[in-house]
């Protein structure tokens, strides 16, 4: 096996990596903001007062579980979860998108939807044998593979902002085998596990060979 190692670790750096700073190395449940509710302002009688308190301390619930009832909606929409998500993506979290591999996502050509960070998780054997992968114009792209799983994988990956490509396995159970980088950003990472060895006929000439993929 034969790897042209060209660039730095300092590129990807530089061009923010494969977005996985700001959205987790690894997909997480985000719980949305606070409830918002106390239980305690403006029940009625809570003055304790007269009947016509009771009816103003009502009046004045019903606006705090308005107000409470909007600022709740208004956290659900960014709390990072599957609201929005695009058909393309297996589930989405913190504004990227997972496509899962094998899952009714990953089809033989897998394209990632414009204006999110992609994440293609290939995680049993054979699981992105001979697909082709678009990564989205001016976004991160990871490729994680787990043993067996990539084998003639080819990438398009031209105008993404960052490529990084995890190679997981060993000699006997190599993640990637016969995978080719067609085109690739200047930003670029290639980790292969276990001393090199989950790696095999890897033509991604450019990309920095490092421990780890940022």
């Amino acid at each position: 096996m034969t790897l042209a190692v060209i660039g730095s670790a300092g590129a990807l750096a530089s061009a923010g990596g494969c977005g996985l700073d700001t959205v987790g190395s690894d997909p997480e449940i985000v719980e949305a903001g606070p409830d918002g509710r106390s239980g305690s302002s403006g029940l009625p009688g809570s003055s304790g007062t007269s009947g016509s308190s009771g009816s103003s301390g009502s009046t004045d619930a019903d606006a705090d579980a308005e107000s409470d009832g909007g600022a709740e909606g208004e956290a659900g929409a960014d709390d990072g979860g599957d609201a929005g998500c695009p058909a393309e993506c297996s589930s989405c979290t913190g504004g990227r998108c997972q496509i899962d591999c094998p899952g009714t996502e990953c089809g033989t050509t897998i394209t990632c939807p414009a204006g999110m960070p992609c994440l293609i998780q290939c995680g049993a054997a054979n699981a992105c044998a001979s697909k082709t992968i678009n990564c989205a114009d001016g976004q991160p792209c990871r490729l994680r593979c787990e043993g067996g799983a990539c084998a003639s994988v080819a990438i398009n990956a031209a105008t993404a902002s960052a490529l990084c490509i995890t190679c997981n396995g060993n000699a006997s159970n190599r993640g990637c085998t016969s995978l080719m980088c067609n085109s690739m950003p200047a930003a670029c990472g290639l980790s292969c596990a276990a001393g090199g060895t989950a790696c095999a006929s890897v033509s991604c000439a450019g990309c920095d060979t490092s421990p780890a993929c940022p």
